[in-house]
């Protein structure tokens, strides 16, 4: 990660910055540092009154483990120690606040650590449209041959019970003590639940069940709470991971033995902006063991950030494919990219959205530049409160898609335990084409692609 962020980003900080970003220099003990702010178009945001979120990386290769008693040593009675969080397995500081404050936050820390850079962390949105009152059937299970990869593997066990796929969901709030979730979530045995203590040191207390990264101490289901924009994360996790055959509502896609690891990473609960608390997590996770192959995000904007691109480029060192929702613009999505989506990782899949006679959804951002298109139009989902739950409509967005692609990717890499999750993914493509004349696209991913490849 080092020699990424201290050789690529800074060769590539005078063209990047031209070109999506503003950069301003701070000079901080008589070192010029950049700092690379996201304006939206047409404003100039280079004012010590701009307050955000900024994520300082520094230079050289010192341990995290040194980095972080520097930081923790300089800034324990800084007035700016509230808003603060090292990200460890980044190597990265995290601080909320004015330009002021990051400035003031780089002089405290810079004798005792060469910093590289800051950059601005801008929140991604959440991509949905409006939803359908009317119960419907879920007419994509037909559609990817749920019911034949079901009788296939009715009794299928996994070779390797320590290394059974892991899919996460980022997103801003999930409900777990829905009935439909049992058994589903993947269960943290380093942590003694709801005891309020660090139990395996992670830095995050009972974080037994999932996890909300923002350290907020309020639980999982506290957006799932709120009135407008609590349904979201719930409904991406009830259309993954919602048991079968349990005389329910609805039926997930995964496979009871695959498990779910929830992240809430939103302090606002409209948009994920705590997304490199929850990328530091999961990478911190995969040093101590936990098998993460597959993560869903269903969220996305501009600008690109290229902190956050330096942390896929991690993901894919560890071996880990990410599902990533293009956005319900209806637009060219080469020419209008929005981010995870765009950035150009080979383990980066962009999911687009197509309904049920096979054709690209009038919202969904469409292009060459998207991967695949997966079924995202009325799609059955558990929503939220005010609404008295348990309680399923249908909704469309290519965050459906994108949850239903990560879901049906990780129940075919289950079935294929010889491959990590990059190379069957490569695999996948391989034999799979995607065709999209006159808008129509012949090719999606099926379940039953994943019962057992030939090699040509």
């Amino acid at each position: 990660m080092v020699r990424l962020l201290n050789l690529l980003l800074l060769i590539c900080l005078f063209f990047y910055s031209n070109v999506i970003a503003e950069t301003v220099n701070f000079n901080i003990n008589g070192s010029e540092i950049p700092v690379i702010l996201h304006p939206l178009p047409g404003k100039k945001v280079a004012s010590t009154d701009k307050s955000g979120t900024y994520a300082i990386a520094f230079k050289g290769s010192p341990t995290g483990e040194k980095i972080k008693e520097i930081i923790n040593r300089v800034l324990k009675y800084s007035k700016y120690k509230e808003n603060y969080d090292y990200l460890e397995s980044l190597r990265l500081l995290v601080v909320r606040g004015n330009l002021s404050a990051i400035e003031d936050v780089m002089s405290e820390i810079s004798p005792h650590a060469e910093i590289s850079f800051a950059e601005e962390i801008v929140a991604r949105d959440l991509h949905r449209t409006g939803k359908d009152q009317f119960y419907k059937q879920q007419w994509y299970l037909k559609d990817l041959e749920f019911e034949d990869y079901n009788k296939k593997y009715k009794d299928y066990v996994h070779p390797d019970p320590k290394n059974i796929p892991v899919l996460v969901i980022i997103d801003a709030g999930f409900d777990l003590d829905n009935k439909d979730f049992a058994g589903r979530i993947y269960i943290n045995e380093g942590e003694i639940p709801d005891n309020g203590i660090d139990d395996d040191g992670n830095g995050y207390i009972d974080d037994y069940k999932g996890v909300d990264v923002t350290k907020k101490q309020r639980g999982l289901d506290y957006c799932f709470k709120q009135e407008e924009f609590s349904s979201h994360g719930t409904s991406m996790l009830s259309i993954i991971a919602s048991k079968t055959n349990n005389r329910f509502y609805m039926s997930g896609i995964l496979p009871d033995e695959v498990k779910v690891l929830p992240i809430a990473a939103s302090s606002d609960c409209k948009s994920v902006d705590y997304f490199l608390h929850a990328y530091s997590y999961i990478l911190d996770l995969n040093e101590r063991g936990v098998h993460v192959d597959v993560i869903n995000m269903s969220f996305g904007s501009a600008p690109k950030i290229s902190i956050e691109e330096e942390m896929f480029h991690l993901f894919g060192v560890n071996n880990i494919v990410i599902f990533a929702s293009v956005g319900n613009d209806g637009s060219d999505f080469e020419k209008h990219p929005i981010y995870p989506a765009g950035y150009k990782e080979a383990n980066i899949v962009p999911v687009g959205s197509i309904n049920k006679s096979n054709k690209i959804s009038a919202f969904s951002n469409y292009g060459e530049d998207v991967t695949i298109f997966m079924p995202g139009e009325e799609i059955l989902q558990q929503v939220s409160p005010p609404i008295k739950y348990p309680k399923y409509i249908t909704g469309s967005g290519t965050s459906h898609a994108a949850a239903i692609a990560s879901a049906v990717f990780t129940s075919m890499l289950y079935v294929n335990p010889e491959y990590n999750a990059i190379k069957f993914l490569a695999k996948m493509f391989k034999f799979g084409v995607v065709e999209r004349e006159k808008g129509v696209v012949s090719f999606t991913m099926k379940l039953k692609e994943g019962m057992g490849y030939e090699e040509e």
